[in-house]
């Protein structure tokens, strides 16, 4: 959970199967990818514009690193083979969808039950 076990690893993808599929390179051997979790690289080598998937089928990357996982949602057209990839905390750029904020119920000092809609892009607001 820490993103230790990456130590200076520096994660790229290698192929792009399908708009499913990638292919990572530069794990750690062993390296456990699951359902479940997240990873996130940019379109334009600098972040600007972000992706963020989920882990749907994952696997353990071989001796030289290599590992191909399904992600969703699918991988929109722009990925170039080379991008660097982020597993430590991987983040995205989003947009709160209006009239979606819903009041939390306030118990003294905490508000619980609070929410909103948002839907991720790709593009700064």
């Amino acid at each position: 959970p820490s993103g230790s076990i990456l130590g200076a690893a520096s994660v790229t993808v290698t192929a792009i199967p399908s708009a499913r599929e990638v292919t990572l390179g530069g794990l750690p051997a062993g390296y456990v990818l699951s359902p479940g979790d997240y990873l996130g690289w940019g379109y334009d080598g600098a972040l600007d514009r972000r992706a963020f998937h989920r882990v749907v089928d994952g696997g353990t990357a071989s001796g030289g690193g290599a590992l191909t996982i399904e992600v969703v949602p699918t991988i929109r057209p722009g990925l170039a083979t080379g991008a660097a990839v982020v597993l430590k905390s991987p983040s995205f750029r989003a947009h709160v969808l209006p009239g979606s904020a819903e009041r939390g119920r306030s118990r003294r000092r905490i508000t619980e039950g609070g929410g909103f809609g948002f839907v991720q892009t790709l593009r700064q607001a």
